[in-house]
């Protein structure tokens, strides 16, 4: 059952109600709580907080939030043994023998008690999964955790997502690519925009979409500076998100270089069986208009320097599919080929026909690829008109 996300409505402006100081008693008492039944069964635990005082936060749904935040992420302890004792009991029960001697029979063949058979036997089932001594967060950093759970939640609702950063854009624009969203760039002097389709925009994969959208929020701490701007609805209105450097929610590790597995092994694949080819992974960005465009590899023939971009595309609609392919057109980047995921169809729509398209599923056809690349490269020595893209 979806969480109720603290926020309200006002006017056409959403405010979260984010968690603060003023909550560190509740998150406090919280913690401690599951600290205390360190070793015990879920069951216990859940006993507990039902009966947790919570009169030290005015929102009921910040207690919930925060109740099902810890009890989502808290570690249990993770153990083979319950099923290697099921597998020795159950072969003992089907016979007439008492329980205490089946439990007494099978605690010789295990070393182990009765007592402890009995309390192991179900050990990795819920509710009796034993809760993990674990160093928590402290209050002021689950703080900041509990409230990117909240803009992490409202994006969830989203139907469009604009992002203005300042410095540090980078890393935000390339995860974005690398995790399938669509989005389109936008360069205006030294601000970066990204205008994103949010997870109401699609017509299915919401799911998958809205949680890779969350991804990119604890990214845009490392921006010097940024806006976010996104339409969500809240109990069925649509209202405006705005949020800006400042913001109190959890950064994620300094940014690196993003890779995607996909990328890597398409790239090795690629190299092994296109010797004529080289292959540029990220290229420049290539400016159209006000905006970039961010190709994901740029192909060029070693002899005769035609090239090709190529573009790994996750999440997909046809209508970004032409929007794509006509920018590319227009700035004249030669040929394109679109990689294109048959799973992440985001419409009841299908594939353009008129570009060069390999569709996949978990695994790029690079033999299918170098084919395509090495008939334009035939024709091209033959001096015959390029075929259409």
């Amino acid at each position: 059952m979806p969480v109720a996300i603290p926020c309200e409505l006002v006017g056409t402006e959403i405010v979260p109600r984010f968690f603060s100081e003023a909550d560190h008693p509740f998150l406090r008492s919280l913690l401690e709580c599951f600290h205390a039944f360190a070793g015990q069964p879920e069951r216990a635990l859940e006993a507990s907080l039902k009966e947790l005082e919570d009169a030290r936060t005015s929102d009921p749904r910040k207690r919930i939030l925060a109740r099902r935040y810890l009890w989502r992420g808290w570690p249990r302890v993770v153990s083979e043994l319950p099923r290697k004792i099921r597998n020795v009991v159950f072969r003992q029960a089907p016979g007439t023998k008492p329980r205490s001697e089946i439990l007494e029979h099978c605690g010789r063949l295990l070393h182990l008690s009765p007592s402890e058979i009995e309390t192991a036997l179900f050990a990795d089932l819920p509710g009796e999964r034993r809760i993990k001594t674990w160093k928590s967060p402290s209050p002021s950093e689950l703080c900041l955790r509990l409230n990117l759970e909240i803009v992490q939640g409202l994006l969830f609702s989203s139907n469009r997502v604009r992002l203005r950063l300042l410095g540090q854009a980078r890393p935000v624009v390339r995860h974005a690519q690398l995790r399938g969203l669509m989005c389109a760039v936008i360069r205006d002097d030294e601000k970066t925009t990204i205008d994103i389709s949010g997870p109401y925009a699609l017509f299915r994969r919401t799911l998958v979409y809205g949680r890779r959208l969350g991804e990119i929020v604890p990214l845009l701490s490392w921006c010097d500076r940024y806006q976010l701007e996104a339409d969500c609805t809240v109990s069925g209105k649509i209202g405006v998100l705005r949020l800006g450097t400042g913001t109190p929610i959890i950064p994620s590790p300094q940014p690196k270089r993003f890779d995607s597995k996909l990328e890597e092994r398409f790239a090795k694949a690629f190299q092994r069986e296109a010797r004529d080819w080289i292959l540029i992974r990220e290229p420049e960005p290539i400016p159209y208009h006000q905006s970039l465009l961010f190709p994901d590899f740029l192909v060029e023939h070693r002899k005769n320097g035609i090239r090709c971009v190529i573009e790994i595309v996750g999440f997909w609609m046809p209508e970004y599919l032409e929007r794509k392919l006509r920018q590319y057109r227009e700035v004249d980047v030669g040929r394109v080929i679109l990689c294109i995921d048959e799973l992440a169809n985001c419409s009841r729509g299908a594939m353009p026909t008129d570009v060069t398209i390999i569709p996949f599923r978990r695994r790029i056809d690079v033999a299918a690829v170098v084919a395509r690349l090495e008939a334009w490269a035939t024709s091209f020595d033959k001096s015959t008109p390029h075929p259409e893209s």
